[in-house]
């Protein structure tokens, strides 16, 4: 018997030390729901744990990504069904103004509905957006929709390119788009002031150098400006705007002399600007010449001479068949092309030009209104395969992020079964650890009886 060392206490003492680690163990696994909770419960498994939480990560946020971008795409269809339904109705009422029964106060009632349906259609463009994008600018968007960085985790959509009536081909910048025919005057406004022009890449300053009148010294600009009203800082350049589609007219300016005086300057040289090789500026000279016109179509066989004390005021503005702006005389009831590439009308208002439009209606309007629906459709089917691709995105991430999900969970999670089972094994060895520890204990009891304690 020794007294200094009892193996059998110390064999005991192991083996409550074991049950307990391993009760712990059990203990720790049920209470967190995880068969590994640190690195020494199972390395590799951790970091195959590890790897898959990164995965199903990805896999909920590319999952929020096509999501989010199937309601983009709803957002874009839903602007393009409104397009579509005002299209609809234009093309119903070009059929409509097509009946040779409706009278011009009629036709003019559908052209302002057509115009207003326009004007929404443009207004559409325009203000589709989605979180501050606008859908209809033509962007390239670059959807996260995978779990990690291959060409096969994005996709790419570019959008439509303006849908306005423009851009779907219904109207022109100088030509708007019309059922019928329209003979109307129109208030023209006047752009701010401009101070220069572009011709051929070149930018030049603009100048008014004054006037000229056969037989007579020229006239400075100051003078000019006294004869009619006006001073010399009066004067100033202008584009004129189409009050309907809001757009300059290309190539068309004009001169203002005060509140008086309106002038058309449509052309560089020819009667127009002037280079002015000295001082490099484009200068705009008002010129008097007396006209004369033949017209044997007409019945006007011999020249006819135009005395023009205001060789101006007969001047209008017109629109040919093919939809381009030209400038002309009416004199005698009859219509003469002017060769000057200025003229003035006086308006109501000093920041306008009253000019009479004589606008033909759009030819092929149906058949144009049909290419447009066209247009809009093959956007429709576009954006609408794109959703229907997203919407299988989304499916098969969510069924990838499930089976993610289960694959960690076998590697990952405790089994309650196993772990319950573990832990009433350690409590039943540490309570049999610690009545074998006590029994060992009581063996050094007999050296104290021999020693006869």
């Amino acid at each position: 018997m020794n007294l200094l060392t009892n193996p059998s206490s110390l064999r005991a003492q192991q083996s409550l030390a074991g049950a307990n680690s391993a009760l712990g163990v059990a203990i720790a696994r049920l209470s967190s729901g995880l068969r590994i909770n640190s690195a020494a419960d199972d390395a590799a498994g951790l970091a195959i744990a590890n790897r898959m939480t990164t995965q199903v990560n990805g896999a909920k946020v590319a999952t929020r990504n096509a999501q989010d971008a199937g309601s983009m795409m709803q957002v874009a269809q839903g602007a393009l069904d409104s397009i579509n339904a005002n299209l609809q109705r234009i093309r119903e009422l070009a059929v409509q103004a097509g009946s040779g029964i409706h009278g011009k106060q009629d036709l003019a009632s559908l052209q302002e509905e057509v115009d207003a349906r326009l004007l929404e259609i443009d207004r559409i463009s325009a203000d589709a957006e989605y979180n501050g994008i606008n859908l209809f600018a033509g962007q390239s968007i670059t959807y996260q929709v995978g779990m990690g960085t291959h060409e096969s985790d994005t996709l790419r959509l570019v959008m439509p390119q303006g849908l306005d009536q423009i851009s779907l081909g219904l109207s022109e910048p100088d030509h708007h788009f019309l059922i019928a025919p329209s003979q109307k005057y129109n208030p023209l406004p006047l752009s701010e002031p401009i101070t220069d022009i572009t011709i051929g890449g070149v930018t030049y300053p603009l100048a008014f150098a004054g006037r000229t009148i056969p037989g007579e010294p020229p006239w400075d600009a100051e003078k000019t400006a006294k004869y009619y009203g006006a001073k010399v800082q009066d004067i100033t350049f202008h584009k004129a705007i189409d009050p309907i589609t809001g757009n300059t007219f290309k190539g068309l300016y004009v001169c203002k002399i005060g509140d008086t005086m309106l002038l058309e300057v449509p052309y560089f040289g020819g009667g127009g600007f002037e280079l002015n090789p000295v001082t490099g500026a484009a200068e705009f000279t008002l010129t008097h010449t007396d006209k004369t016109y033949i017209d044997p179509d007409n019945g006007i066989n011999s020249p006819v001479l135009v005395k023009q004390v205001d060789p101006y005021s007969i001047a209008k503005l017109g629109i040919t068949p093919d939809g381009h702006i030209i400038d002309y005389y009416d004199f005698m009831g009859m219509q003469f092309d002017r060769s000057d590439p200025y003229f003035i009308v006086s308006g109501p208002n000093k920041n306008n030009i009253e000019v009479q439009f004589e606008m033909p209606a759009t030819q092929d309007a149906i058949d144009r209104i049909d290419q447009a629906i066209a247009k809009v459709d093959a956007y429709r089917s576009m954006l609408g395969a794109t959703q229907n691709r997203l919407d299988s995105i989304v499916s098969s991430l969510s069924s990838t992020n499930t089976n993610l999900q289960a694959a960690r969970s076998r590697i990952q999670d405790a089994d309650y079964a196993i772990e319950v089972s573990n832990m009433t094994r350690a409590q039943i060895i540490s309570q049999a650890a610690q009545s074998a520890l006590t029994q060992a204990n009581q063996m050094s009891e007999g050296i104290l009886r021999l020693l006869g304690r």
